[in-house]
């Protein structure tokens, strides 16, 4: 589980259990603009974490459902991110970039794939190949039968590859307690 969040309590304030954050961008600037208690700029922190953290209990979520879970549940307000989407933005991009090792970055690419893989075959009906009218000519319109069996088809075996890293990354994060083996993220190697 990514450090980050062995340390989750939303009551807490993140810039406490995680001050590394504050010394460099963009997470300067939100603790530094946030002038009242800092508690907004820690509730995106802590947004971002269980949003993006590939060790989130709602990693497998789809990415605007969990905004909208976070930002009820946790921030108490289900248009959180909406009403913070550019600070949320714009630390997510760098928290992803420095908590993920590289095995979790194939991984999360990977995840990103299929989940767009599986809306295209969800939201692609089936047709068959007919032939219509067009410009006076009669021509043959493929339907996309052929290829949503295909890509159907290959599921398992995309699944079965996904599985496997999976595992190789649990096996990476299981030797490596301590960080041992594990090649280091930025946050791990102690460059934030």
């Amino acid at each position: 589980m990514s450090k980050i969040l062995d340390s989750f309590d939303i009551g807490v304030n993140f810039w406490e259990v995680h001050p590394q954050f504050k010394s460099i961008e963009p997470f300067k600037s939100l603790y530094k603009e946030d002038k009242k208690n800092k508690q907004l700029s820690s509730s995106i922190m802590w947004f971002v974490s269980l949003v993006y953290d590939i060790d989130s209990q709602f990693y497998n979520i789809e990415e605007e459902e969990k905004q909208i879970i976070i930002g009820k549940d946790y921030c108490g307000d289900e248009a959180f991110y909406k009403k913070n989407q550019e600070a949320i933005d714009k630390c997510a991009e760098m928290y992803i970039h420095i908590i993920d090792t590289p095995a979790e970055k194939v991984l999360r690419e990977w995840d990103n794939k299929m989940m767009e893989r599986a809306k295209f075959i969800k939201n692609t009906p089936y047709t068959e190949d007919m032939y219509q009218e067009i410009n006076g000519k009669t021509v043959l319109v493929k339907g996309s039968a052929d290829l949503l069996d295909k890509m159907m088809k290959n599921t398992k075996s995309m699944y079965d590859d996904l599985k496997r890293i999976k595992e190789e990354l649990s096996k990476e994060q299981a030797q490596s307690q301590g960080r041992g083996g594990k090649v280091a993220s930025l946050s791990d190697s102690g460059e934030i």
